[in-house]
């Protein structure tokens, strides 16, 4: 959802906006201001900057992760027929809206910076564009392992019994035959084991690569 205000004045543009979003399980909230200048009062060069704060909540209760973003747009009409413009933005913009939040970032990777450059061709009501974007992006791999805690000894005794020996003298034909002995005889065999215990570890890699967007739209008025 998306709400602003904007006011014109003869060689400048101011834009307040809002936006709130939920989705994947969290909340998110926005605040942008955007001024936009016509150095010769009309759109022949023009320059849009824009400072979006961004608030995001992952885990319903927790505390708000504070993110700016900045974006600057310089535009210059080249022929009759065609404009040329740069676009840059700078900040975190994973979970961010832009363009009164008809674009969402809400990719996996977290989009660290983007530098782009778009011709536009207006012809009549119909106006092409073809856009070039360049994006710094980064991923956080987590590694499960574990790591040795210590070790420790542990000492014991196993004992043996033997119980029943024959008595040959008395004819004893072993247990059962009413003949015999019983004899307590202990062996002990003390014993010692090592042992080493482990606890798990979980360990965080962030790892950086670029992406390259080469776009192309039509846009037309009835």
């Amino acid at each position: 959802m998306h709400l602003g205000i904007r006011r014109n004045f003869r060689y400048f543009d101011l834009t307040l906006g809002g936006n709130y979003s939920r989705f994947s399980m969290s909340e998110h909230y926005q605040g942008n201001f955007t001024t936009t200048i016509y150095p010769f009062g009309n759109l022949n060069t023009y320059s849009v900057s824009d400072i979006v704060f961004a608030m995001h909540q992952y885990v319903k209760g927790s505390s708000l992760n504070n993110e700016i973003i900045i974006n600057q747009t310089l535009g210059q009409k080249i022929t009759p027929f065609l404009w040329i413009e740069a676009h840059y933005s700078k900040g975190n913009m994973k979970d961010v809206a832009f363009n009164e939040a008809s674009l969402v970032y809400n990719s996996i990777f977290r989009i660290n910076e983007k530098i782009g450059a778009s011709l536009i061709f207006p012809i009549k009501n119909i106006s092409f564009t073809f856009h070039y974007q360049y994006q710094s992006k980064e991923d956080v791999i987590l590694i499960h392992t574990q790591q040795n805690a210590g070790s420790y000894t542990a000492q014991g005794k196993v004992i043996y019994i033997s119980s029943w020996e024959d008595d040959e003298q008395q004819g004893g034909m072993g247990p059962g035959s009413g003949a015999g002995q019983l004899v307590t005889q202990r062996d002990v065999y003390p014993y010692t084991v090592d042992f080493t215990a482990y606890e798990p570890v979980t360990e965080q890699n962030t790892y950086k690569f670029n992406h390259h967007l080469i776009l192309g739209g039509i846009q037309w008025k009835f």
